[in-house]
């Protein structure tokens, strides 16, 4: 009879809990779904009002752009029209590809019903006469999108508040069925006496102390039935609960770190277009100075001389300053060979030691069989001697910088710690001090441009910020290790090739060439056409000159027998420099072309293969004017 009755127990308990774990699964899976399909119609409604906001922007744009590019802008327009259609219908009448069910709510098919009625008879009529070039349709698209983004805001929030019900009812009926199962499993276990009593109790205690985030608990149960059977599969649980919540922690940390790593270098890759933009500017400005003082300079003589000579040297450093904004901008071409750092190193240390000063003393550690990388020398020697300023200042009463080398693969474990990085063979660059470390507080910061620590007037704020574009723009990127109060390193992660490295020939210092050919100079800027004009009358030449694409082309139909060069500005208003040659190429097809800019130019390879003879940065010397000019007439 005992036998019997406590099988029987078991029994009524196993059923019990059987139908209660599939009455929760069931009703688990069906609020699952209902609160999934919530949630992507409150993605797709946020698409919604996405695609809104973007017409409204290509909108305004089209107002401002003609030809190809407004196009192009109608093209786009079209396309979102299509996908905002799609979208707007998908909300309405549910979609397989989206597992979505027609919406369940009659207010939300109400509010989804009114943003249809409105996009059919007002949104989407106006913004297809606007693609067709109606102005009146440009104003009252921007007058109505307000007003109808307002109602799919509604229509969001709308959801969003539905999407929140569906999450508080499953929240507290799964809390309701979670009570009921303890209550109802307590119940058999008092029922069933002292056999099932005390071991429930101390199973009660563990889970208390799971749900306080205690995973150690274990539970002493020495029983050999089911309930023995339930004691060690909680003991394993709480194991596999600990290993769980330890990965999640991990993974959350990890998620974090590259969110952060993210979100600076995008605000890297702002600045560096701001101060780009800036850079243009300024380096108009030292056209006009170097090219006005250079001629300045043939015509004077003795202390005058000499101070034109200070003048050139400043605005030197000036251009100097220019590249390192254009560097942190990602505005600017290495010009990029195939190196071996160890010998770029020991032939840029004697220039390193009057830099870092006599306290200061310079350790080399280099791998022999160190790989060849592809880099442009200056800008690497510019960013050891950063980085070897920077160590320098961290140590005011002097210490010993290292410099290592090393040749080493990066695989994918250590991408997955640094989002930036890339699988494959490359050369660190490691600079090693001893001085005071980066304050924690900073370290986010120290790769923005122009920002500093030091004093006003020690200190542009551009030495690791021109360091880290630098880098990044060779393919590779920049890490650093800090401790406070003993010590910091920058460590240069650059690509590996693999060929070897050739030797550089040396050239000889040419004799600035003349001419008596005439020039035709074609650039909207009249500072530019007067300083080129300058040079090229100073150097013999005939000028012609040009402020826009319709002048030229007027001039060199009719003076084309007697014009031998034409140096076009890319960038000008109404026709560039690159339309202007194809027209002018029309006229006389063995034209001879140089193009000019002081705005960075990303196709500089290909300028000749349409057939431009050469390119001219701004801002130039006389020098270089003169051999370009002299070379491209010769050829």
């Amino acid at each position: 009879m005992f036998k019997r009755s406590i099988i029987t127990k078991y029994i009524v308990l196993g059923l019990i809990i059987l139908t209660l774990i599939a009455s929760f699964t069931i009703l688990s899976f069906w609020f699952s779904n209902r609160i999934k399909g919530d949630a992507r119609r409150i993605n797709l409604a946020g698409r919604e009002r996405m695609l809104s906001f973007k017409m409204a922007w290509l909108i305004n744009r089209a107002v401002n752009e003609k030809g190809e590019e407004r196009r192009e802008i109608f093209d786009h327009l079209r396309e979102d029209m299509i996908l905002f259609e799609d979208v707007l219908y998908t909300l309405k009448d549910g979609n397989e590809k989206y597992e979505l069910e027609p919406l369940p709510h009659r207010s939300l098919i109400g509010l989804n019903n009114n943003l249809i009625d409105k996009w059919n008879s007002e949104v989407k009529p106006t913004l297809i006469k606007a693609t067709e070039g109606s102005p009146d349709a440009y104003r009252k698209y921007n007058e109505i999108i307000h007003g109808y983004v307002n109602e799919i805001d509604n229509f969001v929030k709308n959801l969003d508040e539905t999407y929140k019900k569906e999450i508080r009812l499953y929240e507290n009926l799964r809390l309701a069925v979670l009570g009921l199962s303890v209550l109802t499993f307590f119940g058999i276990i008092l029922y069933v006496k002292g056999n099932l009593v005390r071991p429930m109790r101390i199973l009660r205690k563990g889970a208390v102390e799971i749900g306080k985030g205690n995973f150690d608990v274990r539970v002493d149960v020495k029983s050999r039935d089911e309930i023995g059977v339930l004691a060690k599969e909680f003991n394993k649980m709480s194991h596999d609960l600990k290993r769980l919540y330890e990965n999640l922690k991990n993974e959350e940390e990890e998620k974090r770190k590259l969110e952060a790593q993210l979100f600076q270098s995008q605000k890297m890759e702002a600045i560096g277009t701001l101060t780009a933009g800036i850079a243009h500017d300024f380096k108009n400005m030292l056209s006009g100075i170097i090219g006005f003082s250079e001629i300045a300079r043939e015509e004077a003589s003795g202390t005058v001389k000499e101070k034109i000579d200070k003048v050139l040297k400043i605005s030197a450093q000036a251009v100097e300053l220019t590249k390192q904004i254009l560097i942190i901008g990602r505005k600017i071409l290495p010009e990029q060979k195939a190196i071996n750092i160890n010998k770029l190193i020991e032939g840029s240390i004697n220039m390193f030691n009057p830099l870092l000063g006599d306290k200061t003393k310079i350790v080399v550690l280099h791998q022999t069989d160190l790989p060849v990388v592809e880099a442009d020398p200056s800008q690497i020697t510019q960013v050891l001697m950063n980085l070897m300023v920077n160590a320098r200042d961290s140590m005011p009463d002097g210490g010993v910088i290292k410099i290592k080398t090393e040749g080493l693969y990066v695989d994918e474990e250590y991408c997955r710690h640094y989002s930036w990085a890339k699988t494959g063979n490359y050369v660190s660059i490691s600079v090693l001090d001893n001085g005071n470390g980066i304050p924690e507080k900073i370290r986010d910061r120290i790769f923005e441009p122009f920002f500093t620590t030091k004093d006003v007037g020690k200190g542009t704020g551009l030495g690791l910020a021109v360091t880290y574009s630098i880098v990044k723009n060779h393919g590779g990127w920049i890490n650093f290790y800090s401790e406070i109060g003993k010590g910091t390193e920058f460590r240069v992660y650059l690509p590996a090739i693999d060929i070897a490295v050739t030797k550089e020939g040396s050239s000889l210092e040419e004799i600035l060439p003349r001419g008596t050919e005439t020039v035709l100079l074609v650039d909207d800027e009249q500072m530019m056409r007067s300083v080129g004009e300058s040079i090229l009358l100073n150097l013999g030449y005939r000028v012609i000159t040009a402020s826009d694409g319709e002048e030229a082309l007027a001039i060199y139909r009719e003076r084309c027998n007697e014009i031998s060069l034409v140096i076009l500005d890319k960038v000008m208003p109404e026709m560039g420099g690159i339309q202007i040659y194809r027209l002018l190429k029309e006229i006389n097809p063995q034209i001879k072309v140089i193009l000019s800019s002081g705005h960075v130019i990303d196709e500089k390879e290909n300028f000749k293969e349409l057939g431009i003879s050469d390119f001219l940065d701004k801002p130039f010397r006389m020098s270089e004017m003169a051999k370009m000019v002299r070379n491209t007439i010769d050829t």
